[in-house]
């Protein structure tokens, strides 16, 4: 230690040439008013350089200035001061090095000359002991500060204060400068009122952490991250215009639908009122021909009434008839009567057979079902009793046959409708894909993309901030085209894999674990990115090598998963590599060749996956198309058939065949009558007259009918013309609603097939004219959604120029350059400046961890240490009846953070944060990010609060009784005597100078230990005195200390060097004071 040995006083108050000389530890007393603050003031005044106030321990700063001491002011009215004149002043003080044996002085000289020209002092270092020749001449003169220099010119002498601090300061062994608050401090004795104020201020001195390089990173990986924000914040903006536009077009085709279900109730309508006038037309031609048929017969009843009336007319002329011929007239014309019914049945049931053979001849057309030629082979025109038999069993044969192809069709259009409804929904689904396809959207599963959502929407829940999900195909690139095709084959499901960040990694997990279930997505998962971070290289000529990937993460997983596999041309190469494959899909791994299954769903992976899927997607439509084309072909044709099928009756066919025998039996009875009347030439003519008037009535009576037929059957021809007419017309109709119900359609299959079973559903159970309604209703309020939404767009889309004065421009046909922009921004910006920040934030990291971290937590526990050896000495001494001890647990405000700074998860050999502490402290990281990234104008205060290693920590003292009982300083601070506030003050105060002396530079040797206390111990009792004496005693310190007489018998125990200071009048003197002398 470098100990105080001496002290010179030239012109000092009421000292006007004094050497002190003292040893160790050293009690200055004398009575009050003596002059010892005066010379602890001189002392304090070279300490520092003339940086302090005077007389502090008795609060009088302001009231003694330096002149006032050289000039020894009096503040008689009669005499201000002692010395008059120009007066010169010295104060030197001796240091003895005990590890060199050297000496060596620091002083000041001070010049007060007059009253008003400002005091002038030099500070000077010299490694001369103190002699009277530094400062006396020959002739006893006092030398001022310029004769001083001239005759010790070999001194250092320094031309400022702030000079002369730096010079002591490596004199005294590069002390810390705490120093220069600490000599003040202990003068003037305050209560510790905020133990935390008081630790600041006296014990744990403020460590500056150079944060500019932190800074720096800091504020470049968020100038990034402000970027990539915007990047995200744009793409939200444009995911809402798109998501809009999207609402749109479903709007759009709801309409579109809406219409074409309404036109297609137009076109049925129409169509129905054709089938309605036909059918009408079909029954007034039947009912003209059985009109017409019903003339016929008339006509032939007529004549046959006419020549019987002339044959009667004959008869009656000549009276050459008879009875019996009256008779068999009768039953001649009753059995001709029964032939003509019979005649009309024959014409029916030839017409039914006709019919029959037409329709059998275009099921014939249609089908190759041998059956239609079986039918078509049945003779039905010439029936006779040899083979009506033979036809009837045939016709009845049929008939079971024919049901049996009914239900059989039937059962496979039912078949056929349930193929049809699939394949429509594959075409729905093929059409849907390309119209993404179109907007450059991969065609990714629905549920990959629910999953991926939630998973993303979970980790901004925990996070608050927005946290990218990849699908591992969407973020990677294949550099050679040739092996495209092998690698979407051989990586299979996991190019649907999800990446995120390892540090979100066990969040993602967490929420994986909880919804993996309900999307049932079996073999996609959520890759380990924190193991997988380690495959940083992948082997030469590997199918690694040949795709890409902006993402670290992404290009770790293709260096797992394909940096081993070896490309080779050649099956036969296949065994020179552990893992190979060729671009024939053959691969070899664990000693097995095996062929890849080529059935793999592709291309996934890369920015021009849509441009290449779309083709593939568009033969897949056309695939579907034609599929659907053969299965409606084939509908038809069943549908076809059954209609004809429908109309093939062979019931009544049986049913006429009888019929056809009696015709011929009529036949054969009439040509009986017929002889019997030519044997008959007699009767009466009485008979014969009553029987010629009946003729002629009944002649009269068919004319009539005849006329009433013929009004009748022009009135059915007029209204089977205008049937036609309406027919012809109607058709016009139909075909041009056909038409625009196509172009309504635009060749969709979903729309027609989904209208034509709605309309199907309606017709059986719901009335047309509601449903008409409904439907109208419906439109107008999707019209009325279409409005708004666009309104809604185009106020999306001018906000988005405005917000990031882009050079877009708005409107729904300006849709497509939106949507490129998105697919822009999220398949290559967004993944760029995603990869950006993360480099940005983990060289961040890297700093924090080193530049902050580092030394934050090297301060706190050096910090901990040097209390805790304050603690260990304090242990050992009572103060009374009660010990003191630093408590210093972590901050309650910044608990966290403490725990973060002094976490064990922190790996100094490992240049980034580990994932654990990552995930566990990141909301404090992110804070101290903000903090130390924000403009220094208004961050000082920030910054400061968390690079000042005791912001972590809260501080108190605590009291132990003798009972072991403890208590706190500050929740009793009020409550306690003046001597058990003073102890904490002085403990503190001797750790702190422990410390600052402790604390030495390079090159300054041993330091000096003075403590300097004024007043000391007023208000302590003897115990707590003792006590307080062996605690400084204990410390490497050289104390000075300055009480009243009365406290001298306690004190001078344990100095080694005693001083009374005796004053008489305008004179003072330092007298020492021997051990024996006390005693």
């Amino acid at each position: 230690m470098k100990k105080l040995v001496k002290i010179r006083l030239i012109n000092w108050h009421y000292l006007s040439n004094e050497t002190i000389n003292i040893d160790g530890n050293t009690l200055l007393t004398g009575p009050n008013a003596s002059g010892k603050s005066t010379i602890m003031d001189a002392i304090t005044y070279v300490l520092t350089a003339g940086d302090t106030a005077f007389n502090l321990a008795a609060n009088e700063k302001g009231k003694r200035d330096l002149r006032g001491y050289v000039k020894c002011k009096l503040g008689m009215d009669d005499r201000e001061y002692l010395r008059n004149g120009d007066v010169s002043g010295h104060i030197a003080l001796q240091f003895y090095d005990e590890k060199t044996n050297t000496n060596f002085t620091v002083g000041t000289v001070i010049d007060a000359f007059g009253d008003l020209t400002p005091v002038k002092s030099i500070f000077y270092r010299s490694f001369e002991p103190i002699n009277d020749s530094m400062f006396v001449s020959d002739d006893n003169k006092i030398y001022g500060t310029v004769e001083f220099r001239k005759h010790n010119p070999l001194f250092e002498y320094f031309l400022t204060k702030k000079e002369a601090k730096r010079g002591f300061r490596n004199a005294f062994g590069s002390i810390n400068e705490d120093f220069y608050r600490l000599i003040p401090k202990a003068l003037a004795f305050k209560p510790i009122a905020d133990v935390k104020d008081f630790i600041y201020q006296n014990i744990l001195e403020e460590k500056e952490i150079d944060v500019s390089a932190i800074k720096d990173s800091i504020r470049s990986y968020k100038e990034l991250e402000i970027t990539l924000k915007q990047i995200q914040s744009k793409i939200n903006d444009l995911k809402e215009i798109d998501n809009i536009y999207q609402e749109l077009n479903k709007i759009e085709e709801r309409k579109n639908y809406i219409e074409y279900l309404m036109h297609l109730f137009d076109v049925e309508e129409v169509r129905n009122s054709i089938n309605d006038a036909k059918n009408q037309i079909e029954k007034e031609e039947a009912l003209k021909q059985a009109k017409e048929q019903e003339l016929a017969d008339l006509d032939k009843e007529l004549v046959s009434l006419q020549e019987r009336s002339r044959e009667l007319y004959n008869v009656l002329s000549n009276n050459d008839v008879f009875k019996a011929e009256e008779y068999i007239n009768r039953e001649i014309l009753k059995t001709q009567a029964n032939i003509t019914s019979l005649e009309t049945n024959q014409n029916n049931f030839l017409k039914r057979a006709s019919n029959f053979k037409d329709v059998v001849n275009q099921l014939r057309k249609i089908s190759d079902n041998k059956i239609y030629s079986e039918a078509y082979n049945i003779n039905l025109s010439s029936i006779n009793q040899n083979n009506v038999d033979e036809a009837k069993t045939r016709l009845r044969d049929l008939q079971v046959r024919l049901q049996a192809i009914r239900n059989k069709n039937n059962q496979e259009i039912g078949s056929l409708e349930n193929q049809k409804k699939d394949i429509i929904s594959k075409i729905n689904e093929i059409s849907v894909a390309l119209k993404g396809l179109e907007q450059n959207r991969i065609n990714f599963p629905n549920q990959l993309l629910q999953l991926r959502n939630e998973i993303q929407e979970g980790l901004k829940r925990i996070y608050n901030y927005d946290i990218s999900v990849h699908i591992f195909a969407e973020i990677c690139e294949i550099t050679n085209q040739q092996w495209a095709d092998t690698i979407e084959i051989f990586l299979g499901n996991r190019r649907f894999n999800l990446i995120v960040e390892p540090r979100y990694f066990d969040q993602a997990l967490q929420i994986y674990s909880r919804i993996k279930d309900r999307y049932r997505l079996y073999g996609i998962g959520l890759v380990n990115t924190k193991q997988i971070s380690k495959y940083t290289s992948y082997e030469p000529n590997s199918l690694a090598s040949i795709i890409d990937s902006e993402n670290s993460d992404a290009r770790c997983y293709i260096n797992y998963t394909c940096g081993n596999v070896i490309m080779c041309n050649d099956a036969m190469e296949l065994e020179k590599y552990p893992t190979s494959i060729t671009n024939d899909l053959l691969i070899y791994r664990g000693y097995t060749v095996s062929s890849l299954n080529p059935n793999v769903e592709k291309p996934f992976i890369g920015k021009n996956a849509a441009s290449r899927a779309s083709s593939i997607w568009q033969e897949k439509a056309i695939e579907a198309r034609e599929e659907y084309v053969k299965l409606k072909e084939r509908y038809d044709k069943l549908t076809q058939e059954l209609e004809y099928l429908d109309r093939l009756d062979v019931r009544p066919l049986i049913d006429d065949l009888d019929k056809a025998l009696q015709l011929q039996k009529e036949k054969y009875i009439l040509e009986d009558l017929n002889n019997q009347a030519i044997r008959q030439r007699s009767a009466t003519p009485s008979e014969l007259q009553d029987d010629y008037e009946k003729v002629i009535h009944s002649i009269k009576s068919i004319e009539n009918k005849k006329m009433n037929f013929g009004m009748e059957i022009g009135g059915i021809g007029i209204r089977i013309q205008s049937l036609n007419e309406q027919v012809s017309s109607k058709t016009i109709e139909l075909d041009k609603l056909t038409e625009e119900l196509r172009q309504l359609s635009n060749g969709s299959l979903v729309i027609e097939q989904q209208a034509s079973d709605e309309y199907k559903e309606l017709v059986n159970n719901s009335n047309f004219k509601i449903a008409m309604d409904n439907y109208r209703e419906r439109y107008k309020a999707e019209e009325n959604s279409y409005t708004t939404l666009s309104d809604t767009l185009l106020t999306k889309q001018f906000n988005y120029i405005n917000k990031y004065n882009s050079t877009l421009t708005y409107g729904i046909s300006e849709i497509g350059k939106f949507i490129a922009e998105l697919n822009k921004l999220e398949k290559s910006e967004l993944i760029k400046y995603e990869q950006k920040v993360r480099q940005a934030r983990e060289a961040a990291e890297v700093v924090f961890k080193e530049d902050f971290i580092a030394k934050l937590r090297n301060n706190i526990l050096t910090a901990e240490q040097e209390i805790g050896k304050i603690n260990e000495t304090l242990s050992s001494i009572k103060f009374g009846n009660d010990r003191y001890e630093f408590i210093f647990p972590r901050s309650s405000e910044y608990a966290q953070f403490y725990d973060m700074v002094t976490s064990e998860l922190v790996d100094f050999n490992q240049g980034l944060l580990t994932y654990d502490f990552q995930n566990k402290y990141d909301e404090q990281i992110r804070e101290l990010f903000e903090s130390l990234s924000v403009d220094e104008l208004n961050s000082n205060g920030a910054i400061n609060k968390f690079t000042d290693y005791r912001t972590y920590m809260d501080y108190d003292i605590r009291i132990i009784n003798a009972n072991g009982e403890t208590m706190t300083y500050s929740k009793v601070f009020k409550e306690k005597s003046g001597g058990e506030t003073q102890v904490p003050f002085y403990v503190a105060i001797i750790a702190s100078f422990v410390r600052v002396y402790a604390k030495t530079g390079v090159g300054g040797g041993d330091p000096i230990g003075i403590v300097m206390f004024d007043e000391v111990f007023d208000k302590m009792d003897g115990n707590r005195m003792r006590a307080m004496m062996s605690f400084i005693n204990s410390m490497p310190l050289q104390v000075i200390i300055a009480c009243p007489p009365q406290r001298m018998d306690i004190l001078s125990e344990f100095a080694k060097t005693t001083l009374i200071m005796v004053r008489q009048g305008n004179k003072a003197k330092v007298l020492p004071i021997e051990k024996k002398e006390i005693e």
